[in-house]
């Protein structure tokens, strides 16, 4: 699903239970793209989430995100939440990066994850 989306920058989630007797955990893998004809480049996301959760955040796949569609950066996001089924997951994004030279930051809380996340 579409997490973000501004100007040229597109961020999608994709959930995953990677471990099957534990619903509890879930892996967010992030999917970066670019639809303009600029590279964006020095790309960084940043991930939060409520106290009753824990967050692991492993490298970007690159800082730089190709133009045209032409590729995608990756992300794994794993989040444990401890009122899983009660408290639903949500995630507030900070998100830097520079397209033609301009530095952009952007904020933003996704709370619409599919049911079961």
């Amino acid at each position: 699903f579409v997490a973000f989306h501004k100007g040229n920058l597109t961020v999608s989630f994709v959930c995953s239970k990677p471990q099957p007797g534990n619903p509890s955990v879930t892996l967010v893998t992030g999917h970066y793209t670019n639809s303009g004809s600029i590279p964006i480049s020095d790309f960084v996301l940043q991930a939060a989430v409520p106290t009753v959760m824990q967050l692991v955040l492993s490298p970007a796949s690159s800082n730089v995100i190709p133009p045209n569609n032409s590729g995608a950066i990756m992300q794994n996001i794993q989040v444990s939440n401890s009122m899983h089924g009660q408290k639903s997951l949500v995630m507030r994004l900070k998100i830097a990066y520079k397209i033609g030279g301009n530095q952009c930051s952007e904020e933003a809380t996704v709370n619409t994850f599919p049911q079961g996340c």
